[in-house]
């Protein structure tokens, strides 16, 4: 089957003008789950499974969320269902926007890693009860703008839950406040906006009003990495999801993440990958 140029995007936009969007999945929906195709959204898709086994592909890492637990998944992120068993699910849609800014910083904290916290039962009970609540409020249809704030408030609740589980799972990689953290948090924070177009430590660290050398050394010390490294991680990345998922050429694919010189790209994909983008191609389409 010929493949598109592009990974299908699904924007909030086709669907609510609100900027968010809630809706409920059960066993009989199961199929749903599985059969759509590989796409990334514009948003944020928080999967809150109160029961059943899922798996998700998420930019080729397969995620296995049994049981209760919550699920983000990123803007940007190619994913898709590959299997769904007996599922109960809730799936919250938000744009990053609507999302405070302390909570967008913590969930592109950890860079494009899939995000997954088990719940407990009283923790799950809660959540469910809120979107419940949220649910009912968003069938209302009214555009008062006083009921939009109370749904905003009651996103941020649910985020905050979502946050609060994440943070039990290791506080000290999520509840670190010092310099150096912060510094890093808003590198990786303007990194997953900026790869396409910025591509030295040097640009970034001017745009963060600090020295090339401060930055690389307060990201080494929060990740363990360099600065070059991260920026190549998420160019890499991209490339990968554009090479897998659609049919445009190296240079084509070179060119949509910035870059003139397209035997230049295929030295730094060889470089940091081990192995060339035409063999990744062919190596991951024929084990798919």
């Amino acid at each position: 089957m010929k493949l598109k140029t592009h990974i299908p995007i699904f924007s909030l936009e086709n669907s609510s003008k609100r900027g968010w969007e809630i809706s409920k999945y059960s066993k009989e929906d199961n199929v749903d789950l599985i059969f759509k195709a590989v796409h990334r959204d514009d948003h944020y898709i928080f999967i809150f499974q109160q029961k059943g086994k899922s798996r998700i592909m998420i930019d080729f890492d397969t995620v296995s969320i049994d049981d209760a637990a919550v699920l983000c998944i990123l803007p940007g992120q190619a994913h898709q269902g590959i299997l769904a068993h007996h599922v109960e699910a809730w799936f919250l849609a938000v744009k990053p926007e609507m999302v405070k800014d302390s909570y967008r910083h913590f969930f592109v904290n950890q860079g494009s890693d899939p995000r997954l916290a088990a719940f407990g039962i009283q923790e799950s009970k809660h959540l469910s009860q809120m979107m419940k609540l949220l649910t009912s409020l968003s069938d209302l249809h009214d555009e008062n703008y006083y009921k939009e704030e109370v749904n905003r408030s009651l996103i941020n609740a649910c985020l905050g839950m979502i946050i609060s589980e994440f943070q039990t799972l290791s506080p000290a990689r999520y509840q670190n406040t010092s310099r150096s953290a912060t510094i890093t948090r808003l590198f990786r924070c303007l990194l997953l906006q900026a790869f396409k177009t910025m591509k030295t430590p040097a640009g970034y660290a001017a745009a963060l009003h600090i020295s090339p050398t401060y930055l690389n050394e307060v990201v080494k010390k929060s990740t363990g990495f360099s600065v070059s490294y991260w920026i190549h991680q998420e160019i890499i990345l991209e490339a990968k999801r554009k090479l897998f998922y659609t049919d445009s050429s190296v240079k084509e694919i070179a060119e949509q993440l910035g870059y003139e010189d397209y035997s230049y790209f295929t030295r730094v994909f060889t470089r940091v990958s081990g192995i060339s983008p035409i063999a990744f191609r062919q190596k991951y389409r024929e084990s798919s």
